[in-house]
């Protein structure tokens, strides 16, 4: 049977995992009915003893609304439901997936503008740690009664294998994490009886949601931040539930490929490699938090795994903008592991909580104390260079395709910029807005078209690939030199099978732009110069036919060859997006060499 199945496909090694599991899953699908009861178990769960910090007020404030039927997603959307949760239904469409359907029958045909992971993100239960954080400040039942009936209707509507809500490990593992971080703070209430029928289909469900996580790893295909939160489930299992049965099992198997994983998914110099920053958020938010829960059970990693670690937090550090914010380089799910605080008001983009979290783990590092000011930071296997000086807050993007070269969270980008001056946005990257939803503007988003690029007119630099929103195909690694002397900073891309050369030179009060066409024969080829703007900006031209766009009292010049300005939707939190500009150059080759200077003006 195992030969049969395997036949014909590449990897022998994944091949008969593949053939083993679906052999396991054929068993579960007689064993598991959709009218089951939920499992019950009583076991010990210990507690997980992570820092927090979080105003009283704003706690009890956000939980009493979520009290309330409201819940948030994505950082932008604020959705109303009944006091009876759907977990299968898109508040924001409507649509309703079956829920007596085996995971593994689910199709992915669901109409335009559904969206699979708005009803993924309720079932993370991510407001949970805000509900038990409630309890912890008031010690008032109704916090514990509210995790209690929420959960409790969960399981039951949720039969273990069946529905959407088992479509992914990694969701499971996610959800799992944010139940057992919610019940430590919670576990005085009488509300969680040990002897409860709640405490034991509980347990069940811990027990369940491991089960599935270890059977179903998605580790097959590419080794993603997907694979890393499976992992990172089954620890959290094994040390806060060790009584459960397997999790010893799980346990050992989860800290080991743990280890690798961050050797696999950080780079050298720390970038993740995923070419997204908002997924090296999500990753290293995850791990960080999984190591501070190992050293509470005594559990310590090799050196270099801590230098690796200590690496992805530096990176954060150097491309947190003045105002705060990340660079939106890739995609942008506002992929979280668990919200702590601010859970109506967190900002998709604000990546700071991290490194209250690296001086945890680093409290010798005085570069997660200190804001650094002014720098020059080229991170080499990722390459992104990042610059703070002279008021510029400059990122550059030539990351090659992440995930191993699968290219899934890149976006076609490669020199792109986002530009910051005097603590304000200017030019930016403009985001995802969704993913397989609508599938036109998944790819509208990661084009060139939606990029400060150089390009060629109509030619991806990666090609999108039919029927797959999470593969880029025929990309050229990017040729990169940096180059600094006297008060000028040269940073040169060579890229698009090396036809197209961007150098950016710059100054105190400048940055000039050289873009370089080589080895172009079509008479009827264009180029492309794109400067995508933040939603803030206002533009004009002046006397001398110069483009001005401003923020506030901050004001810049563009000189360009012939620009004209397009209206461009920006989505900085996905799911939700809104209306800016861009400054787009058409170009005729012409020539093989044109110019962008950006200046400072005085302020206003």
């Amino acid at each position: 049977m195992i030969n049969k199945i395997i036949h014909g496909l590449k990897n022998p090694k994944k091949s008969l995992e593949f053939a083993k599991r679906q052999i396991y899953l054929a068993k579960i699908r007689k064993k598991y009915q959709f009218k089951q009861k939920p499992q019950c178990l009583k076991i010990e769960i210990r507690p997980i003893k992570l820092p927090f910090a979080a105003d009283k007020n704003a706690i009890i404030k956000d939980a009493e609304k979520i009290l309330s039927g409201n819940l948030k997603i994505y950082s932008s959307l604020e959705i109303k439901t009944a006091k009876i949760i759907n977990w299968h239904k898109d508040y924001l469409s409507g649509f309703i997936w079956p829920k007596n359907k085996f995971f593994t029958d689910i199709k992915y045909d669901y109409p335009l503008g559904t969206d699979i992971k708005n009803p993924w993100e309720i079932s993370r239960f991510q407001q949970m740690p805000t509900i038990a954080l409630a309890y912890k400040k008031t010690g008032e039942e109704k916090y514990a009664k509210y995790f209690v009936s929420q959960i409790t209707d969960w399981i039951k509507e949720n039969p273990v294998y069946y529905g959407i809500n088992w479509l992914c490990p990694m969701e499971a593992a996610i959800r799992i994490c944010n139940w057992l971080f919610a019940y430590d703070l919670l576990r005085s209430s009488k509300s969680l009886n040990k002897n409860s029928d709640f405490y034991q289909f509980f347990c069940g469900s811990l027990y369940e949601h491991g089960k599935y996580i270890f059977h179903n790893l998605e580790n097959l295909g590419v080794k993603s931040n997907h694979y890393f939160s499976d992992l990172v489930g089954l620890i959290w299992l094994g040390l806060l539930a060790p009584e459960l049965p397997d999790s010893q099992k799980w346990l050992k198997f989860a800290l080991k490929e743990f280890e690798k994983e961050i050797w696999h998914q950080f780079y050298e110099d720390g970038v993740n490699f995923e070419g997204s920053t908002s997924y090296h958020r999500l990753v290293l938010e995850m791990t960080a938090y999984t190591v501070l829960l190992c050293h509470n059970y005594k559990i310590k990693f090799s050196n270099n795994s801590y230098k690796r670690l200590e690496k992805a937090f530096e990176y954060t550090t150097y491309y947190l903008k003045p105002n705060g914010l990340a660079p939106q380089f890739g995609d942008n799910d506002s992929g979280r592991f668990l919200i702590l605080s601010n859970y109506f008001n967190w900002r998709s983009l604000d990546h700071r909580y991290l490194l209250s979290i690296a001086k945890r783990i680093f409290p010798k590092n005085k570069l997660f104390q200190l804001k650094p000011k002014n720098y020059l930071k080229y991170f080499k296997n990722g390459q992104i260079l990042i610059m703070k000086k002279w008021d510029w807050y400059l990122a550059i993007n030539a990351q090659p395709l992440g995930q191993d070269g699968n290219g899934g969270h890149n976006h076609n980008d490669t020199g792109s910029f986002e530009l910051n001056y005097k603590g304000k946005d200017f030019i930016i990257d403009p985001g995802t807005y969704v993913y397989t939803a609508n599938p036109q503007k998944r790819n509208e988003f990661r084009s060139i078209s939606h990029h400060s690029v150089f390009a060629i007119q109509n030619q991806e630099f990666s090609q999108f690939v039919t029927g797959n929103l999470f593969i880029l195909k025929k990309s050229s690694k990017p040729q990169v030199t940096l180059l600094t002397k006297n008060q000028e900073i040269i940073f040169k891309i060579r890229y698009y099978n090396y036809q197209l050369c961007r150098i950016f030179k710059i100054r105190p009060k400048s940055i000039k732009i050289i873009d370089i066409a080589n080895g172009l024969k079509e008479k009827n080829q264009y180029l492309i110069e794109n400067l995508i703007l933040d939603e803030t900006i206002e533009t004009k031209i002046n006397k001398n036919q110069c483009l001005i766009v401003s923020s506030g009292n901050h004001s810049l010049s563009i000189k360009m060859a012939k620009p004209k300005i397009k209206k461009l939707a920006v989505s900085k939190s996905y799911g939700h997006k809104v209306r800016s500009k861009k400054i787009t150059n058409q170009l005729k080759l012409d020539s093989r060499k044109y110019e962008i200077i950006i200046q400072k003006q005085p302020n206003n």
